[in-house]
């Protein structure tokens, strides 16, 4: 259906975001790229999951028959 769900769950100790769609499956080359870091001189495409990587304290990736979720996690500091 080329719909985005977005899911947002506050915790006392963490800020969950569940993002997933159905139908688009993330290719697996794409996954392990966002594991490097990010490089100056790199130009701005691509940068979407090493940004979330980066950014949040847990991010996963699941892929199914029915699409891709991405889920973040962002703990709280106290």
């Amino acid at each position: 259906d080329r719909k985005i769900y977005q899911k947002f769950k506050v915790e006392d100790d963490r800020l969950v975001i569940v993002i997933s769609n159905r139908g688009i499956k993330l290719p697996p080359e794409k996954i392990r790229e966002s594991e490097s870091p990010i490089e100056p001189g790199e130009g701005r495409r691509g940068w979407g999951l090493k940004l979330m990587r980066t950014l949040m304290d847990e991010v996963t990736f699941e892929q199914s028959d029915e699409g891709t979720r991405i889920s973040m996690v962002k703990f709280r500091k106290n």
